[in-house]
């Protein structure tokens, strides 16, 4: 929602140490996880490993997730603000859209990850039988 050349010094450190941990963990797992099992074992012990991408509810607070379009790469957020809560912005949706109205937000209809894969019971549990392919109904 804000530009990152908008960024205060503490708002920029915060994120850039996020990233820095994202990044960092991914490289270690040969993944990319946003669930860190000591900071959310709840969430972690159903075998999520991202909190939005490619999901229609947030697997943190199960708010909508919506995503849109910037520069060919889709983006993610929890419409409910639980992200806003975590990076201390009050910026809201409409602030966004307001500033971008070429944008367009949508609610997120995920997809079967190749590359990110969710277990085939999660999916099944989070959004039933349409979230299966033909292959794992037969099974």
């Amino acid at each position: 929602e804000t530009l990152g050349m908008c960024l205060d010094r503490a708002s920029f450190d915060r994120v850039w140490n996020v990233s820095v941990q994202l990044l960092r963990r991914g490289y270690d797992t040969g993944s990319i996880l946003t669930v860190d099992p000591m900071l959310d074992p709840k969430v972690a012990r159903r075998g999520i490993r991202r909190y939005i991408y490619n999901r229609s509810s947030c697997a943190r607070c199960g708010g909508v997730v919506r995503s849109w379009d910037i520069s060919g790469r889709t983006c993610y957020a929890c419409e409910s603000g639980c992200q806003k809560q975590i990076l201390g912005t009050n910026q809201t949706q409409e602030t966004f859209s307001e500033k971008n109205s070429s944008v367009k937000i949508e609610a997120h209809t995920p997809f079967i990850s190749h590359c990110a894969p969710i277990r085939a019971d999660s999916r099944l549990d989070d959004h039933g039988p349409s979230a299966l392919t033909i292959k794992e109904i037969r099974l």
